[in-house]
């Protein structure tokens, strides 16, 4: 959009989805033009099949898209493992269904657009595209059938990104040819119709955006055509799309093309024309969008305003150093590296808070990098104003072994904190890190706990509450984030476009809307002491790092269905009337709940329902595995999405219950701990409800906790917030 507002007057084409600028058909021509065996093998494909530049129209169908519907054929890790070509799906069957519809649609488009034309057709599914040219598919509309070319004498169409995730695997430059030529032949079309993913809109952009039609929505499904979604829609060029430097100018500026001008293919009665958006959404009602509300750069304000004021400061100090480069910036690294023992995601972020403060009294650059098993910028990314927390590319590079552990550098010191048996009290230990810290002159140290035991953990964030509030300070106890996490991980993270866009489509799939439902979360796969007597000991912390599958049944399958009947009356206790997101990382489990409902239970809540009511329940039940980040086997990052999908989709519930481990207390401090239950004990038996556990209990700040520098600009005093009145008239004797 940038681009555009420097190269039109007054109106300028909207840019949404994966559109490429209408420009680039000559942008491209300017600057590149295929090697002689592509143009050669180009020009005999067109030859053979009659195709004349600019009197066919294509039709692509990305076939291995890894959407939800594909997820629920295949598996979530199947269909990630097929689109990357690690594994062969035979064609039959309800896959063989499923991608015969999306080119059925996809040609119906195409066909509509001109129908005289021929069409060419592509697919990133050889089998697809054999079937397509072999059977001449009938459309929808009438009994013709439509003349379909295409190139059938493929095996495999290699994505240019599968060379980076397939190992051991020698790829020659001409195994990618197929893909150029796809793409070539698409750009000198006269029409395109394509689906999801950016490669036919390429193809699209190449021909210049004039005559298009996309067949399918953002998350997968099919779109049929007529549709308004190939339109070309302006926006007014204002001020505010223009650089800095010509923040004053004026819009009268010389040498621009005319004002571009809209292009509107179908004119549907029955649909109304969208407005362009300025918001960088594409509609409103559009799924798997790449826009999130409960995350992202229009939250920051807010978040930033309700923390204290000497983290605002240290927020503000620390851009200031990133972005100038000071040559005398210091940074304080928080690693995962390959053989530390970190914990999983809510673990290694838990003590946030407390390394914030430390920073800010060392005067600090915080940064963090893990290579275990997977950077955190692999899943989360900076927001444009807010701080960046990546380590600096010399850290990484030139100064990090990830051969050793943390503790083990060489070539910058490491401080432990609460290595040392019996412990000092935590204000010791913070005092001793902070002198510690404040005597290194390298440029780099890094940090750390002796381990994740979650009573460091807790310890360390009172002495955050206690620089955060006046006189009275939230309780950190069990796995509990600080109630001030929602804002803090708001101001310095949002999710990654692919996982924002799968987040928007399951809660449009399922019908969730931000602080109306409730999140409850089971942790399943647990080693208690109950899941090693079912299973033994080793093989139940096995099945924990999921190197040992257990069939759903028998003693383990009760024993999950316990937990999770009352994690579900947890749930409903707090607010009986909203919709369950449950989550787990059992996916059988979650597969059992939704194909087997539950009865609400008749207590005596004094709750009207009607009879034989089921709890609404909604879930992702076409997962075949939820990968911890501290354990499991990988091939690659995309296998960890479901795991920051799940949650951040409890981050934006109203209420959330929670059991055992950290997970998802992380999700219920997402949404501010404002109303949570917790459904289980520590060690792991079920909690039964209404209990005290997720009450947010205060008490008075006290020496044990204060630094002795606490300045003004804390917070108010913190206020006990009880989830019990949630339970109205039938709360039970505590």
């Amino acid at each position: 959009m940038v681009f555009h507002a420097h190269s039109y007057k007054d109106q300028m084409p909207y840019a949404n989805a994966w559109i490429h600028v209408p420009l680039m058909e000559h942008i491209f021509r300017a600057m590149f033009e295929p090697i002689e065996p592509i143009a050669r093998s180009i020009n005999e494909t067109m030859s053979r099949y009659g195709l004349v530049e600019n009197q066919y129209t294509s039709v692509h169908v990305r076939a291995k898209y890894p959407t939800h519907a594909l997820m629920k054929i295949l598996g979530d890790d199947s269909s990630i493992k097929h689109d990357l070509g690690k594994t062969s799906i035979d064609f039959s069957g309800p896959y063989r269904d499923y991608v015969v519809e999306l080119g059925r649609n996809a040609l119906e488009c195409g066909r509509l657009l001109k129908p005289t034309n021929k069409i060419f057709f592509s697919s990133d599914s050889p089998d697809l595209t054999k079937h397509v040219i072999d059977n001449s598919l009938k459309l929808i509309n009438g009994t013709n059938k439509c003349e379909v070319v295409g190139i059938n004498s493929r095996d495999e169409i290699k994505h240019l990104e599968q060379s980076r995730h397939s190992e051991n695997v020698d790829f020659n430059h001409v195994d990618f040819y197929p893909i150029i030529e796809d793409l070539l032949i698409m750009g000198g079309s006269q029409c395109v119709a394509h689906g999801v993913g950016s490669f036919g809109a390429f193809g699209a952009g190449l021909a210049g955006n004039r005559c298009r039609a996309i067949h399918r929505a953002p998350n997968g499904k099919p779109e049929q055509c007529p549709n308004i979604r190939g339109n070309n829609l302006v926006v007014n060029i204002t001020v505010s799309d223009l650089l800095l430097d010509e923040q004053t100018s004026s819009l009268d500026r010389e040498g621009l093309l005319p004002p571009a001008q809209e292009l509107i293919l179908y004119d549907v009665a029955k649909q109304k024309k969208p407005e362009a958006k300025r918001d960088n959404t594409e509609y409103d009602e559009t799924e798997g969008s790449p826009y999130l509300t409960m995350y992202g750069e229009h939250r920051y304000e807010k978040s930033f305003a309700a923390l204290p004021e000497w983290l605002r400061t240290y927020f503000l100090w620390h851009r200031r150093q990133t972005t100038d480069n000071a040559a005398n910036t210091k940074y304080m690294a928080l690693t995962c590296l390959k053989r530390d023992k970190c914990g999983g995601f809510s673990d290694r972020l838990r003590a946030l808070p407390f390394w914030l403060l430390l920073a800010s009294k060392v005067n600090r650059v915080l940064c963090i990098y893990w290579s275990k098993p997977f950077g955190l910028d692999w899943f989360l990314q900076p927001l444009t104003n807010g701080i960046d927390w990546r380590c600096p590319k010399e850290f990484i590079e030139e100064k990090v072994d990830i051969t050793f552990p943390s503790r083990f550098q060489n070539n910058y010191p490491h401080v432990i904190l609460f290595n040392r048996k019996p412990s000092p009290p935590v204000k010791v230990v913070t005092l001793n890190a902070i002198k510690r810290i404040r005597n290194l002159g390298d440029k780099y140290v890094s940090v750390s706990f002796k381990d994740q035991g979650f009573g460091k953990i807790d310890d360390a964030n009172m002495v955050f509450h206690a620089s955060s509030y006046k006189d009275t300070i939230p309780i950190a106890n069990a796995w509990m984030h600080v109630p001030l996490m929602e804002h803090i991980f708001r101001v310095m993270f949002k999710p990654i476009e692919p996982i924002t866009r799968r987040i928007n489509a399951t809660m449009t799939d399922l019908g969730l809307v931000e602080n109306q439902y409730t999140s409850v979360h089971v942790r399943a796969r647990y080693p208690t002491m109950k899941m090693a007597r079912i299973m033994g000991k080793m093989e139940s912390r096995e099945h924990d790092k999921h190197d040992k599958k257990l069939s759903f049944e028998g003693d383990y399958k009760a024993y999950l269905m316990e937990i999770t009947s009352n994690a579900l009356e947890c749930g409903m206790l707090l607010e009986p009337n909203n919709k369950i997101f449950f989550s787990s990382d059992s996916t059988d489990l979650t597969k059992y709940l939704m194909r087997n409902p539950i009865s609400i239970p008749t207590n005596d809540f004094n709750i009207t329902f009607a009879q034989n009511a089921t709890y609404n329940i909604v879930a992702i039940d076409s997962r075949d595995e939820i990968k911890h980040l501290e354990h499991g086997h990988y091939s690659s990052h995309i296998e960890y999405y479901p795991l920051i999908e799940d949650l951040l989709i409890m981050g934006g519930s109203h209420c959330v219950s929670h059991g055992i481990g950290s997970f998802g207390a992380f999700g219920a401090g997402l949404s501010g701990n404002r109303c949570r239950a917790i459904h289980r004990s520590p060690m792991g038996p079920i909690s039964r409800c209404p209990n005290d556990r997720g009450e947010n209990y205060v008490t008075n700040e006290t020496k044990d906790f204060l630094l002795g520098d606490e300045g003004e600009g804390r917070l108010p005093p913190a206020v006990y917030i009880s989830s019990l009145g949630k339970y109205h008239q039938f709360r039970r004797d505590l």
